[in-house]
């Protein structure tokens, strides 16, 4: 009987999707971190499948009709792969990017159930009734035989090459160093931190062997208190020093000379990762808009930032170094009209990109599915403080303020916040050294909560401030109000307060290590921040470097400096406009 001329449609139609999938593969070859190992091996299992499929339609095997079978699934089990891709890769792809895989998912499905309904055709079924008549083509067995060795051959080196060949991911963890003194280099890092190398620069280092201890306390001072060491070896590649060690989590790095000494250097951690792995070079505290940030400098930790240096870093001769704040004449509560308070938020998310983003303790990583964009820089979920109140306002934030003034530099955020709610920043009377932080205003923390809470429908920048909120600051406006929750539940506040207090005045007091020791001890996960980690279940979470225990911290300073009330108002405020919060 006549070979069914749909076969010879099917043959033409698979050998241009079998190219298709072909320069596919390669093109994941050149992304990597964007293909799942699954999706990777599913194109290529269907490339080759479709080729043989396609060669053996043109040649009129005999088994023809299993493949429209076969070749039907494959192409559904191929579709429901791409839906696993999109979904894996959500949050880089964004909703126009899922929908154009989902489209390619559907064309994949819909060609599929075409190949099955092709079985019901009667010049098929009559074909596949009469095939014992059929003479079978001089390369029936062959092509039978070649599927099953380039399916195992690519699998296999799928699978060989997804192991053996591996990516390095630049992790901008590490945020302030000392040393060396006495031999030694201190190294902390901004969370608990999972990695397997690190990268040097050369400059005043040369290759050979150093001592790495590693410590997964903060308040680790030397190397007896630290679980483990290696010693590794530092190799000139690139113009930099690498180093590799089985892959270790810590909180602080402890470099003792050995053959040669850590001095001045930048500092990049190292993550390998499987080629396949689905981590991506932006991740993990680092900025999606360049290349890697330097992020450490040694005899370069002198910085003080309101509120992660100045509330947690401060400890006795230090306290000295810190900038002055300023102060204005506070004339009381200026009430902003709609067109200022648009004006002055403007300035201040202009200030937030031209500031904030490119600063060194600014860390960010793409966990929303959706893309935002502020003048021309990608914003990502806003991490931990930084650079908050001690900056200079850039050109545009003074042009949004219709700011005039002859000296840039003396145009400071603090003076605009003042002009603008007629009240100082920090408090200026009282005994304001019996803290070592800077006491907010009470006042001023009112008045934000009476003028900067924006419509959720409201623009800036061509963006509506509920997604600029739903991207960038949701997981941390949820921390601080969970954490809220868990010091009024069972009254924490005095208790936990006063010890935070005593704790402050013993020498050589180092914040987040207290904050570590005292909280992560206990089962926060099962506590009221479940509702964090329900609404945020996420990997990034052992990344986020504003945890439990420092948005804890966050609300005892406030209690400290009395402005707790004011604060949770402001935020209470924030949530019920922007948001959905449920309290209790």
């Amino acid at each position: 009987m006549k070979f069914p001329i749909v076969f010879r449609i099917y043959a033409v139609l698979n050998l241009l999707i079998f190219f298709g999938l072909a320069l596919q593969s390669v093109l994941v070859f050149l992304q990597p971190g964007f293909a799942t190992f699954w999706w990777a091996l599913a194109s290529c299992f269907t490339c080759v499948w479709f080729l043989i499929s396609s060669l053996m339609w043109m040649t009129g095997s005999t088994k023809s009709y299993t493949m429209l079978h076969l070749t039907a699934t494959v192409g559904l089990l191929y579709s429901a792969s791409i839906l696993y891709q999109g979904l894996a890769v959500l949050n880089d792809i964004g909703k126009d990017g899922f929908l154009i895989m989902f489209a390619y998912a559907l064309l994949f499905f819909v060609y599929a159930l075409l190949i099955f309904s092709t079985m019901l055709f009667k010049s098929v079924k009559a074909w596949a009734n009469d095939i014992d008549t059929t003479p079978k083509p001089k390369f029936d067995g062959v092509l039978v035989g070649l599927f099953v060795g380039l399916a195992i051959f690519v699998s296999a080196g799928y699978i060989y090459a997804n192991n053996a060949v591996t990516r390095e991911l630049y992790i901008d963890s590490a945020n302030s160093a000392a040393g060396p003194i006495d031999g030694y280099t201190i190294v902390h890092l901004n969370a608990l931190t999972e990695f397997d190398g690190f990268r040097l620069s050369t400059e005043g280092n040369s290759p050979g062997k150093v001592v790495a201890y590693f410590a997964d306390k903060y308040e680790a001072v030397g190397i007896g208190d630290c679980f483990r060491s290696d010693t590794v070896t530092l190799v000139n590649r690139d113009g930099y020093l690498y180093a590799s060690f089985p892959p270790v989590w810590a909180k602080k790095m402890i470099f003792v000379q050995d053959e040669v000494a850590v001095n001045a250097y930048e500092l990049y951690l190292i993550r390998k990762v499987p080629f396949f792995d689905n981590d991506r070079n932006t991740e993990r505290f680092v900025l999606r808009n360049s290349d890697p940030v330097p992020q450490l400098y040694a005899g370069d930790n002198q910085v003080y930032e309101d509120e992660y240096y100045e509330e947690e870093y401060y400890d006795g001769d230090d306290m000295a170094e810190a900038p002055a704040m300023e102060f204005y004449e506070e004339t009381g509560p200026i009430t902003l009209d709609e067109a200022h308070r648009t004006r002055f938020l403007t300035s201040m998310l202009d200030w937030f990109v031209a500031v904030i983003l490119p600063g060194e303790e600014s860390f960010y990583f793409n966990t929303s599915p959706e893309e935002l964009t502020i003048n021309g820089t990608t914003m990502g979920v806003y991490a931990h403080f930084a650079t908050l109140f001690r900056s200079s306002l850039p050109d545009g934030a003074r042009q949004y303020l219709k700011a005039e003034d002859a000296n840039a530099d003396s145009y400071s955020l603090q003076r605009a916040v003042s002009e603008a709610s007629g009240f100082n920043l920090y408090q200026t009377t009282g005994d304001l050294n019996d803290l070592p932080f800077s006491r907010l205003n009470p006042n001023f923390v009112s008045w934000m909560g009476n003028n900067l809470v924006p419509e959720p429908n409201q623009q800036f920048f061509g963006e509506e401030a509920g997604k600029i909120y739903r991207v960038s600051f949701r997981r941390m406006v949820w921390m601080l109000a969970t954490s809220y929750e868990y010091l009024s539940d069972g009254n924490k506040w005095e208790s936990e307060a006063l010890a935070y207090k005593n704790a402050m005045q013993s020498e050589g007091f180092y914040g987040p290590g207290y904050l570590y020791d005292r909280y992560t001890t206990q089962d926060l996960k099962n506590s009221v921040f479940s509702k964090y980690y329900e609404e945020f279940s996420t990997n990034d979470n052992d990344y986020y470097y504003f945890t439990e225990e420092i948005a804890i911290g966050f609300w005892l300073r406030r209690r400290l400096d009395g402005t707790d009330d004011e604060m949770s108002q402001f935020l209470t405020k924030l949530l019920e406009k922007l948001d959905s919060y449920t309290w209790g």
